[in-house]
């Protein structure tokens, strides 16, 4: 047999080799999956929503980075005028919410209570004005302004002359809550999770009247409050499902145990009385080790208008 030959040869012998076949591949997929709220389909201020992400799933990730709440802003103005509209404060939706708790079986596993004011601090530090007034107005309903009487968020629909039933959808991201602080996708093989939202109550959750506008009287939300709904309101969840075979990699892996080491924020309030500089309060907790601490002062003012956004 010539060189050539042998060449020709060796290619050839892998074709008939038929033991030798190709591996399986694997793969995984990622869905999107709306999940409306468990406790109803219209909320009020001050109410709280439960919304439930689903257990006991054979291949099922919660990839909560790109995950978020999306809901509905419902009122009715009643009036023809420019000085009866409502408004979100500057940090936009955020501020719509008053706590935030992941519930598992039945018991609490994180709480972070005054979260509006949470979001305001991190967010403050984080975020220009044009960003406030860009992408951000029009994904959260934020805003800014360098004079504070029109430092205010996103109107909501209606106009100068709306009235009627109006409605705005906004979105919100898992940002500072339990779930978004984990680095990896959160297994969903055991018992369901619960995101309970509280909402804030109406005077810190929107601004009424002619604040962003030039008209130098006051003039309050001409509706109800109580007529102010979120309706509906839903997480929209991205899951991972993976195939059986990078699936038992992954369960051989982490002996099939799973570990969430979760960021968690607790608050603690005091008032400092006019005149003086310094003060001491006790935080009504203790913790051997700390991520970072927060501080912030909110100054009392006695203009309403002010005082809702500025805190």
């Amino acid at each position: 047999m010539s060189q050539d030959q042998s060449k020709t040869a060796g290619a050839f012998s892998s074709m008939v080799n038929f033991p030798d076949h190709k591996k399986r591949s694997a793969s995984g997929q990622i869905d999107r999956v709306i999940l409306p709220a468990v406790n109803g389909n219209s909320f009020f201020c001050g109410q709280s929503v439960d919304l439930v992400i689903p257990g006991n799933s054979q291949s099922g990730f919660m990839d909560a980075h790109n995950s978020y709440l999306r809901f509905k802003i419902n009122y009715n103005r009643t009036a023809n005028s420019a000085g009866h509209r409502l408004r979100l404060p500057p940090l936009g939706v955020y501020n719509c919410i008053k706590k935030i708790e992941l519930l598992c079986g039945g018991v609490s596993i994180s709480s972070i209570d005054e979260y509006a004011k949470l979001a305001c601090l991190v967010l403050d530090a984080d975020q220009s004005i044009s960003h406030r007034n860009g992408s951000s107005s029009v994904q959260y309903g934020m805003g800014s302004s360098d004079d504070a009487d029109k430092n205010v968020g996103a109107e909501l629909d209606g106009g100068a002359t709306g009235t009627g039933l109006q409605e705005t959808q906004l979105c919100l991201s898992l940002l500072m809550t339990p779930l978004f602080g984990s680095s990896k996708y959160i297994p969903l093989f055991g018992d369901e999770l619960r995101l309970r939202i509280t909402l804030n109550d109406f005077s810190s959750s929107f601004i009424s009247g002619t604040r962003g506008t030039t008209q130098a009287n006051d003039t309050t939300f001409a509706g109800l409050t109580s007529s102010v709904t979120f309706s509906p309101f839903e997480m929209v969840m991205y899951k991972v499902t993976m195939d059986d075979v990078p699936l038992a990699m992954i369960k051989a892996n982490a002996g099939d145990q799973y570990t969430l080491i979760l960021n968690d924020y607790t608050n603690s309030k005091g008032q400092l009385a006019a005149g003086d500089t310094s003060s001491v309060f006790n935080t009504g907790f203790s913790y051997t080790s700390l991520s970072r601490v927060f501080f912030a002062f909110y100054p009392a003012l006695t203009d309403e208008r002010r005082r809702i956004a500025d805190s």
